[in-house]
């Protein structure tokens, strides 16, 4: 029952950080305004997306180690992204980005367990 809840959390996770990217990848107005703001190029907005449709698709992926490897990535691009928040914007609005690194935290601990263990 835990491990059946703990996919469908990376899921979720994951589904989240897929609608952030397919959003930079759109060129969403809020999402490209925002990035002006932090005075970022619209190439970083693309490699923002890039990373987290490939950290996503990591998570989803069977292998414990790829999916270590996603979350890591996913974490400290969300830890980036909340230092921006912090730099430009009012504290609150670093919220998501910090929610969203202690999910992928999360994924990071509970995959770090797996990782020593061989699969034959």
């Amino acid at each position: 029952m835990t491990r059946i809840i703990g996919r469908i959390g990376v899921f979720a996770v994951a589904l989240v950080f897929m609608a952030a990217a397919a959003g930079k990848f759109a060129n969403a107005a809020p999402i490209a305004a925002q990035f002006e703001h932090f005075r970022l190029p619209h190439w970083f907005m693309l490699l923002t997306g890039a990373i987290e449709l490939s950290g996503a698709l990591l998570m989803l992926l069977p292998a414990a180690r790829l999916r270590l490897a996603g979350a890591i990535l996913l974490c400290l691009t969300m830890l980036g992204g909340s230092g921006f928040h912090f730099v430009y914007d009012p504290p609150a609005r670093a919220l998501p980005a910090l929610i969203l690194a202690a999910a992928t935290a999360w994924i990071v601990a509970a995959n770090v367990k797996s990782v020593g263990k061989v699969n034959v």
